[in-house]
């Protein structure tokens, strides 16, 4: 073989390997993004749900408003509302962004900065949830026991240790969501993080 059909030769199979690596990169990325995607599902789908149960909650409220005859039960009504309505926004916003982070299209580098935007903010909101959880929790009692019940709380003393009872189930319930995100987050941040070792 001559030095020409050698250097052909050489010239076409680096054309295939540059076509197969590229094609390889193409689809660790297509799959890096299928993955990522699958993990933030998982919250999603939880979000989805907390949002169901808050617009059926905000509709049942606003039928039976009227039963709301003194100023502290109005006034817990209407943050009660505000909370079911701005909430699921404000999340659904936040799982909007986190679902934009696009794989393929960003470079490594852009990818990991998006998400640790995101993930910044979630840690944020992980160190208030207590105190925003139980908050929520004291105002929307006093609404859901006068309207399903009848009692007002400053009449009625058993409502008390229904608040006691509430807020240990509201602090159990909120430890285990914020560690289902967390480790959802990790998943997905390890997923993204792989990538970097396959760019390398």
């Amino acid at each position: 073989m001559e030095l020409e059909e050698m250097q052909a030769v050489w010239s076409e199979m680096s054309d295939q390997l540059e076509k197969q690596k590229k094609l390889t990169n193409e689809i660790i990325l297509k799959m890096t993004q299928q993955q990522y995607k699958k993990k933030i599902n998982k919250i999603v789908y939880s979000e989805l749900i907390g949002f169901i149960i808050c617009l059926i909650s905000a509709i049942y409220i606003l039928i039976n408003f009227h039963k709301l005859d003194h100023w502290f039960t109005i006034s817990c009504g209407i943050i009660t509302l505000a909370l079911f309505i701005v909430g699921p926004i404000i999340s659904f916003n936040w799982l909007k962004r986190m679902k934009k982070i696009n794989v393929i299209d960003n470079n490594y580098k852009q990818t990991l900065t998006d998400f640790a935007k995101i993930q910044e903010k979630a840690f944020k909101y992980k160190n208030y949830s207590y105190v925003l959880g139980i908050g929520a929790m004291l105002i929307t009692v006093p609404v859901f026991a006068k309207i399903m019940g009848g009692k007002d709380l400053e009449f009625d003393p058993g409502l008390l240790f229904d608040l006691f009872v509430g807020v240990i189930i509201t602090s159990v319930f909120i430890y285990f969501i914020t560690k289902f995100y967390g480790r959802t987050m990790k998943s997905a941040a390890d997923t993204l993080a792989e990538l970097g070792i396959e760019d390398e």
